[in-house]
């Protein structure tokens, strides 16, 4: 199955707000484990981990967000060279201004950026956007 651009770009999308919610519940985490205070009826001195263990729960868990984070940031990487392969087949079999539309409106690219990927001025991608044409 071949995977089109608009179908990278919606997976990378997605995999971006995972990756801010992970981000969001590492650091809640990191917060709650840092800032805690130890009490005196945390000191289990009768041997044993009891099994409400904060901390150590807190610590496991801040290793799961972590291996996720990581997860999700390969999976990205992936997405992302996909996106450039994909994007350099484009920028063979179709003409500049097909390429200088599909820079603008699924990539989101600047006018600048767009007008170094093509070796033409800035004012002239922004007049063949506007006509279609060369």
């Amino acid at each position: 199955m071949e995977l089109t651009l608009d179908d990278v770009l919606k997976n990378m999308k997605e995999l971006r707000h995972k990756y801010k919610i992970k981000c969001v519940m590492y650091n809640e985490n990191q917060q709650r484990a840092a800032l805690k205070v130890i009490l005196p009826k945390d000191l289990n001195v009768s041997g044993g981990r009891r099994s409400n263990d904060e901390l150590l729960l807190m610590l496991i868990r801040e290793e799961d967000l972590s291996n996720s984070l990581e997860e999700i940031k390969e999976a990205y990487d992936l997405y992302r060279e996909l996106a450039i392969n994909i994007l350099v087949d484009y920028a063979n079999k179709l003409s500049v201004s097909d390429m200088i539309s599909i820079y603008r409106e699924k990539m989101h690219f600047k006018w600048d950026d767009i007008a170094w990927l093509t070796g033409y001025s800035r004012r002239q991608v922004f007049r063949i956007y506007q006509d279609g044409t060369l």
